[in-house]
């Protein structure tokens, strides 16, 4: 999920979803992992998750579109 993604879970705030997503971009660019085949692919999800996440309405519609997969 996208949460896991950030490392943070459904009811961080926008600030957490924001200070998370910079702690693991920082680490996770591909400039600074160019070793790591993945590290492209890593950056991308990162950018994906925090588009979603940090969007008041994109995040809502992911958390019902999550929880309607679960049940």
């Amino acid at each position: 999920s996208y949460y896991d993604v950030l490392g943070v879970d459904r009811s961080a705030s926008p600030e957490d979803i924001n200070a998370a997503y910079k702690a693991k971009v920082r680490e996770s660019h591909p400039d600074k992992n160019r070793d790591d085949p993945e590290a492209k692919e890593k950056f991308q999800k990162l950018n994906e998750a925090n588009a979603v996440l940090s969007d008041p309405k994109k995040k809502a519609e992911y958390d019902r579109k999550t929880v309607a997969d679960i049940d």
